[in-house]
């Protein structure tokens, strides 16, 4: 136990003195960890690649320090979580920005104007509309929209080809755009409330 402290303090100092060889020894033995703990957090091992680069990149730029790290197990956890939870939180600031800036260009429309539902209304109608859904496009259609499945995740979700996700979503839009229509309800209005208020 001793002779792995004494290691682990000689790696730390190495690094914080600029010693690349002995980063690259840290990173070889941590950087799965954090990248499998982020594709669990995050569902993306894209944005897990880029969170984990990221943390050790700012790891590596504040060396001077890294030695007052006692366990780097817990603290490169640690990191890992708060990372993806800023990304989480920037992703809701975007999307809530996203949809105050369709709403605001939606109710300048013409097509806004006439429409004589009020927004709980047409919400209501919506989701009478998704109720309606045989059940298998009810799903898909949630993991999509609901939870921000992409169509290869969906797929691999229900044991489905991707083309049978894509082309089941496709169905199941037309079917809600048609149903909402007769409803007397515009398209760009339609888009509004299955894409951005539903989420």
């Amino acid at each position: 136990m001793q002779q792995r402290s004494t290691y682990y303090d000689a790696l730390l100092k190495r690094i914080s003195e600029g010693d690349e060889q002995a980063f690259g020894e840290l990173y070889n033995t941590y950087w799965k960890k954090v990248y499998t703990f982020l594709v669990r957090m995050t569902k993306s091992s894209q944005v897990a690649e880029e969170l984990m680069l990221d943390i050790f990149t700012v790891l590596w730029t504040s060396r001077a320090r890294i030695v007052e790290i006692n366990d780097m197990d817990a603290f490169l956890s640690r990191s890992a979580y708060n990372k993806a939870l800023n990304f989480f939180r920037s992703v809701a600031r975007q999307k809530k920005l996203q949809e105050a800036l369709i709403r605001q260009s939606l109710q300048a429309s013409p097509a806004y104007e006439a429409n004589s539902l009020s927004d709980f209304e047409i919400k209501e109608l919506t989701r009478e509309a998704i109720d309606r859904l045989p059940p298998q496009r009810k799903l898909i259609y949630s993991l999509s929209r609901t939870h921000g499945l992409t169509y290869d995740q969906i797929a691999k979700e229900l044991e489905l080809s991707p083309t049978t996700v894509k082309k089941t979503m496709s169905l199941t839009l037309r079917s809600l755009t048609s149903y909402l229509q007769k409803r007397g309800i515009e398209v760009s209005v339609i888009v509004f409330f299955c894409f951005t208020l539903l989420k």
